[in-house]
């Protein structure tokens, strides 16, 4: 079975919407998702956080999200969060 561990890679909010989304996540950093279903609920709860705030504030280029296996991408143009599975020693 495998685990995901949330680190969150945060750099300087361009803005309040960034700001707010990294507030939102900031409140998962370093917590462990103990499954695939964990993992995607969380995925899913970031993608309503991301379309709540392009809503918003639509004058300001929209937050992309993006995920694969094991990871969850957020930007505006610059990386804002990026979560991903732990490497295995």
């Amino acid at each position: 079975m495998t685990s995901y561990f949330i680190e969150l890679n945060e750099y300087k909010p361009q803005n309040r919407k960034c700001a707010e989304m990294a507030e939102f996540a900031n409140q998962f950093g370093n917590t462990l998702c103990p499954d695939k279903i964990s993992f995607d609920a969380f995925k899913t709860e970031l993608e309503a956080k991301v379309k709540e705030l392009n809503e918003k504030y639509p004058k300001t280029m929209p937050l992309k999200i993006s995920s694969g296996s094991g990871f969850i991408h957020i930007d505006q143009d610059l990386s804002l969060i990026h979560i991903s599975e732990p490497t295995r020693p």
